[in-house]
């Protein structure tokens, strides 16, 4: 375990199925235990291949057992800005491994807005999240739980290294990137901000090398995107195969 000042969780596995089927019963055992108390549970879920295939295994998961998905509303942690049907498009792909096998409602389902320019497409989140979700201590939306992958250069959402100041200092809960290094430039994301309120934060890091990059990310030293947020937030808990 890397020397941290902050407060990490880190849970190793073994292999990345491994991986994916702890997260996925974790996420179970989350949105049950919202059901008992009859509340509202709000999950932000990312894109990715190993995204994907936790999708698949909730689905799997809940064809055995009666988890109540009524409770949840699903947001997103960014939005590459193409249409919903595109293949880049990670509500798309959500849509089709999760949303739609587990028959979830439409008005449960906030999607961003990526067929829209990035500014509207931004404002029209912010909207939503505000209206939706109650604010914390800070004034900022409280999602219960987001889920985020790191890619190999600590990027975070459509949050990257070396972002302006201004996005890494907005309070604003969903920012338009205009310039983003990895195509399409253009997207939606959550920002730094909405991610710090957020009440749990899962960092599912799998497959690729990306263990030298997680061990500088939670180290004190650290200036990746996910160093930036374990750096703000009092909790951070990190799913990983890597041999951190």
């Amino acid at each position: 375990m890397p020397d941290v000042s902050t407060p990490v969780v880190l849970e190793r596995f073994h292999t990345t199925s491994d991986l994916v089927a702890a997260a996925a019963a974790k996420l179970i055992a989350e949105v049950n235990a919202a059901g008992r108390r009859n509340q509202r549970f709000s999950l932000g879920l990312s894109g990715g291949r190993v995204a994907t295939s936790l999708y698949r295994k909730l689905v799997e998961l809940s064809a055995t057992s009666a988890v109540p998905w009524h409770v949840v509303d699903f947001f997103w942690a960014d939005e590459r800005c193409v249409p919903p049907d595109h293949t880049d498009s990670n509500f798309l792909h959500a849509d089709e491994a999760l949303l739609r096998p587990l028959n979830i409602r439409r008005h449960h389902i906030f999607r961003l807005r990526g067929e829209l320019a990035p500014a509207v497409a931004a404002t029209l989140a912010n909207s939503q999240v505000r209206e939706n979700i109650t604010a914390g201590a800070d004034g900022l939306p409280a999602l219960d739980l987001v889920l985020l992958g790191m890619g190999e250069d600590g990027h975070i959402a459509s949050l990257f290294p070396d972002a302006p100041q201004g996005v890494v200092e907005s309070k604003e809960p969903f920012l338009a990137i205009m310039d983003s290094p990895k195509p399409p430039p253009q997207r939606i994301t959550m920002g730094y901000a909405l991610l710090k309120a957020t009440k749990q934060v899962w960092v599912i890091v799998a497959s690729g090398d990306k263990a030298a990059m997680l061990r500088c990310s939670v180290s004190k030293e650290g200036s990746s995107s996910l160093a930036k947020l374990v750096q703000m937030r009092t909790k951070t808990t990190i799913l990983t195969d890597q041999p951190v």
